[in-house]
């Protein structure tokens, strides 16, 4: 009985983790999707903002920007906005865009017409005669800034000192030129019978001879490359002479060299010529809709503009393999590299690659072998078919013993005598090595392994569902289970790492695990993983450790006792070409390239792109809005009294992997920097009168930030918020006593506009006049309003009824005055209440005492018995208080028992949330002799 309870226990938990695996892996395969191309790109189109037709033309100019020449026009790409130019200016196909020194930047339409970026549009290139230039072929800037003009036939030069002429060197005159390319500090000059290299002021070498030569590209070394418009003309020229190259036929839209590779564009598809002589094809097959212009930006990065959108790859060395690459899946979930020989392990079987073939994987599907692998350095690799164990000798797989069973591979390791244990669902075997057969390894007590591994003092140790435990090789086919520990916080480990001595990692479905020898606890650093579930530990080159799973590739350096427990290297991703949720595994081979297995084939990422970003990105600001209106970028914006919303965009101009960016700002020589967040624009409502220096820095990996940072620079006039705020604690007092004796006597006869003269300023004790305050930079001016006519306070005869202050109700509201027709906001209020503090509340002193809920209904602006009927009384006052909208205010704590939002009720039976401050709401409570009856016109 207590076997058959053993054996039912055993079956539950294979069963359960088998179904623990399955849950894994099917959660994985619906966060993903498979991709039937070679290398990741993304595409903007319309669903982007890119509503422009087909592109014909790319550039990117000193800042960063990427400027796209369409059916419809010139439009500026900044990575998250595409912003149409000059609209005014050219309203046809702009068929070529060139950028050069001084951040000079051309384009050339369909009719032959060129046009200059300037900053608000476009504006006309004029020729030798001083009039545009008209009917022009082609256009480039050489090395020196120097613009290279075809026209009618004719080459012409324009240099740095704005003087034309008229260039043959040689070139035969029976040859008319059409195109233009720089080619390092060279020109290439192609006309309809040849092609032509100009250098300095040397004679014209002809390169060539083809008649519809159309697209030139160089190399830094000075390889050139030629191609035709159409057929299949492909040269490339070097030191060693001229050299024809296959092409595809069809029409040829661009070319451009990249690190050693010729990137060739045609109609429908994509080239890749490498320097080994290899060549990769994209096509409508990988998703690519047309072919079109190339570019290769600042960040390397390979940009192709095609009939329906924009398309970016990121790293374009970066490879994939799939089903239509000889996989038996695209499902994979491991990989492994042994002596040259890549070997895949798919959910539909076991495929290799083989470095000496065509790039391909392949799988036999009559002799399939599964897809459980055990590879070990320097002893070789194992694996079972239908009936037998196998093990990889001299290019393919040989039978060395009978399989037992449904037995399948799960995990291997090295003894510190050479000898190979295996750990398979059947039990576990040793390979004694020396051609001897492979023995299964009676265990005690028995029992399932799941992992088996040498930790770093040499011993054996295995593990299952329960337990940790040392394995003792015993006399014979023999082991001993001793030492266990439970691990009874793990769900369902997926393998092992032996990071130093007694320190031992465990990768599971619920993250890393440490076992010191004694306990297993779950390392801190797991907060910081993307996924929960990690399915493998591998070894990297340099001893450290890549951790895969769900979400999540990293690589992590063993730090000890640090707070993680472990330091981040590398994260591979988007920057090298990797989409997200690709890996399930990652095995670095002796030459340092990346190979990672998941859901989405597999991938090779080359050592030589590894490295993530090492610079900041430029920041530009893109938008300025005053109240949800544009402003112009290349003047000083002004803001207004009446205006209290000022808004400003800024855009990082890196588009390799913008998931990486992160923003902070702050005001120069006032604040510290902002906590790093994802979002790029700034807000400020009300913003506070004084002089400012906004600056907005961006960065890709937390350590390099924009430096200089943008910068944008705005003077706010002084106003009474800022007048209350620059008086320090001692002056309160007498600042307030002045204001209240003044204020006395100018409210006694209405209208008398004799008696209220302009207000001395508290600093300077001169009068305050209209001003506007200008930064060196272009950034924000204020014109500010006389504040004579908001400096009045209107009080009742008795001194202890004197409405509220300047100071107690600046940092809350707006202080407004009827008689004054003033509306100055002074607080940090939201937009809206803020642009409408121009009401004014009329507020009656009755000698009777009334409710408090009257002086609630007064604030919140309901009529009461007072207003119909009532005796009028004999003064006024006007203090407006412009309250947030419900929940945006919470009063300080300790300041008041009694909160100011509470709930009140008028006589006419309405109801309204009274949203006031803490200040405003005591100084209605020290009104408490007196009704006060208002009614707030918005």
């Amino acid at each position: 009985m207590a076997c058959a309870n053993h054996r039912f226990a055993e079956s539950r938990g294979r069963l359960q983790r088998a179904v623990a695996h399955l849950i894994a892996a099917g959660l994985m395969l619906l966060s993903s999707g498979a991709l039937a191309q070679r290398s990741y790109f993304r595409i903007y189109d319309q669903d982007y903002g890119l509503d422009v037709g087909e592109i014909v033309a790319l550039a990117q100019d000193n800042d960063g920007f990427l400027w796209i020449g369409s059916h419809r026009g010139l439009v500026r790409f900044d990575g998250r906005n595409f912003v149409p130019w000059g609209q005014d200016q050219v309203d046809e196909v702009v068929s070529q865009i060139i950028h050069g020194a001084d951040d000079d930047l051309l384009i050339r339409t369909a009719t032959g017409r060129v046009l200059r970026r300037v900053a608000r549009g476009l504006e006309a290139v004029t020729g030798p005669d001083g009039q545009p230039l008209l009917a022009v072929d082609s256009l480039a800037f050489d090395a020196a800034g120097n613009l290279w003009v075809t026209a009618a036939g004719h080459l012409s030069r324009l240099d740095r000192q704005r003087h034309w002429s008229t260039v043959d060197r040689g070139i035969s005159a029976d040859e008319k030129t059409f195109h233009v390319f720089a080619a390092a500090a060279d020109i290439v000059v192609l006309t309809d019978a040849a092609a032509w290299r100009l250098h300095g002021s040397e004679p014209a070498a002809r390169l060539i001879g083809s008649k519809d030569l159309w697209f030139a590209a160089a190399a830094p070394d000075g390889t050139v490359w030629l191609t035709t418009h159409y057929g299949d003309g492909l040269w490339r020229i070097d030191g060693a002479g001229v050299h024809r190259l296959e092409r595809s036929g069809g029409r040829g839209m661009d070319m451009r060299e990249r690190d050693g590779t010729l990137w060739l564009s045609l109609d429908k598809v994509l080239l890749a010529y490498g320097a080994d002589g290899s060549v990769r094809k994209l096509g409508i097959a990988e998703g690519l809709p047309s072919g079109g212009p190339l570019l290769v930006d600042r960040e390397n990065s390979l940009w192709l503009g095609t009939f329906v959108g924009l398309i970016q790859f990121p790293e374009p060395d970066t490879w994939q393999w799939s089903e239509s690459d000889g996989l038996p899946s695209a499902h994979t979930y491991a990989v492994a590299d042994y002596q040259g020989t890549v070997f895949a392990s798919t959910w539909a079987g076991l495929a290799r690659l083989d470095p000496a073939g065509d790039r391909l994987f392949s799988f036999d599907a009559a002799a399939s072998v599964f897809a459980s692998l055990c590879v070990l350095d320097g002893r070789g690799v194992w694996a079972f078919d239908r009936d037998h164990l196998l093990q990889w000798r001299n290019g393919h797989f040989e039978a060395i013993a009978a399989r037992d069973g449904s037995a399948l591979i799960d995990s291997c390791a090295l003894d510190s005598n050479g000898t190979a244990w295996i750990a398979t669902t059947a039990g576990l075997l040793r390979l004694p090595g020396g051609g001897l057969p492979p023995q299964r390894v009676d265990l005690q007590p028995p029992g399932p392994v799941d992992e088996i591994w040498s930790d770093a003092d040499g011993d054996l140790r295995v593990l299952d569902d329960a337990a940790i435990c040392r394995l003792r090789a015993g006399a014979g086919a023999t082991a001993l289970r001793e030492d266990c520990h439970s691990i009874e916080s793990l769900v369902v480990p997926n393998s092992i790492a032996s990071v130093a001595p007694n320190r031992t990692w465990i990768a599971a479905n619920n993250g890393i695990f440490e076992f010191d020898g004694e306990h297993v606890r779950r390392m801190p650093g797991n907060h910081r993983l993307a996924g929960g579930i990690i399915q493998s530990l591998t070894l990297a080159r340099d001893g450290d450790w890549w951790a895969a799973g769900a979400g999540a590739l990293l690589r992590v350096h063993d730090c000890g006792a640090c707070e993680a427990g472990w330091e981040v290297r590398e994260t591979p991703g988007l920057w090298q070409g990797l989409p997200g949720n690709s890996a399930i595994l990652a095995r670095e081979s002796a030459n340092g390239d990346l190979w990672i297995a998941g859901n989405r084939g597999i991938w090779r990422v080359p050592k030589a792109v590894r490295a993530g970003p090492e610079h900041a990105p430029r920041v530009a600001t893109v938008r300025a809005g005053i109240d949800a209106v544009e402003q112009p970028l290349d003047e000083t914006l002004a803001l207004s009294p009446g205006a209290h919303r000022l808004e400003l965009e800024f855009a990082a101009l890196s588009f390799r992997d913008r998931s990486l960016l992160r923003f902070r700002s702050r005001l120069a020589g006032q604040d510290a920097w902002s906590v790093p967040s994802q979002s790029s624009v700034l807000q400020f409502a009300a913003p506070e009168p004084g002089a400012y220096r906004i600056e907005m820095a961006a960065s890709l990996d937390g350590r390099h930030w924009s430096d200089p940072p943008v910068a944008r620079r705005r003077a706010v006039a002084r106003g009474a918020r800022a007048h209350a705020h620059r008086h320090g604690p001692a002056r309160r007092t007498r600042h307030r006593t002045r204001q209240h004796r003044h204020a006395r006597g100018r409210c006694r006869a209405r209208g008398s506009r004799s008696r209220r003269a302009a207000a001395p300023d508290a600093r300077n004790r001169q009068p305050v006049r209209p001003a506007r305050q200008r930064s060196a930079f272009t950034g924000l001016v204020v014109a500010q309003r006389p504040r004579r006519a908001c400096r009045t306070w209107c009080t009742d005869r008795r001194p202890r009824q004197t409405l509220v202050s300047r100071r107690r109700a600046a940092p809350f509201g707006a202080i407004a005055n009827r008689r004054a027709g003033c509306a100055t906001a002074t607080g940090i209020a939201p937009a809206r209440a803020a642009a409408r503090a121009r009401s004014i509340a009329q507020c009656r002193a009755p000698r009777r005492r009334e409710p408090r809920r009257a002086v609630a209904a007064c604030n919140a602006g309901w009529r009461t018995a007072d207003e119909r009927g009532r005796r009028r009384p004999r003064f006024r006052c006007g203090p407006i208080l412009a309250g947030r909208r419900p929940g945006e205010y919470a009063p300080p704590r300790g300041r008041d028992r009694r909160a100011p939002g509470r709930r009140h009720d008028d006589r006419a039976g309405h109801a309204h949330h009274a949203r006031l401050s803490v200040a405003a709401y005591r100084m209605i409570m020290r009104l408490h002799r007196a009704s006060i009856v208002a009614t707030v016109r918005a």
